[in-house]
């Protein structure tokens, strides 16, 4: 939830992350609302792929690494990811795990 995320200029010498799991339709407005809140590190996996087999099915996924990539591009926040490794990461994805990005 984004309230979580106020306690983040309480502590501005610690750098605090976040970790989303999401579907597709949300994960935009939580790196948003983190975004928002301060938040400069967030995680997530290629196609959003994984989960927590505690999450009911509205949080089947975690946050796609392209949606924050897209999201960052968005707001102008400066990353150091290599975007144009990507690619490869899709293509070990499926290679590894037998299902596209596109199919997630």
């Amino acid at each position: 939830r984004s309230s979580d995320l106020r306690i983040i200029p309480q502590f501005p010498d610690i750098r605090i992350g976040g970790h989303f799991h999401s579907g597709a339709v949300t994960s935009e407005e939580k790196v948003k609302a983190a975004l928002a809140s301060g938040c400069r590190r967030i995680e997530g996996a290629v196609g959003g792929m994984g989960g927590c087999p505690f999450a009911k099915s509205t949080l089947v996924g975690n946050v796609a690494t392209e949606c924050i990539v897209d999201t960052l591009r968005v707001h102008g926040v400066p990353h150091t990811l290599n975007e144009k490794a990507l690619p490869a990461c899709y293509e070990l994805k499926h290679e590894l795990f037998g299902v596209a990005v596109k199919e997630l």
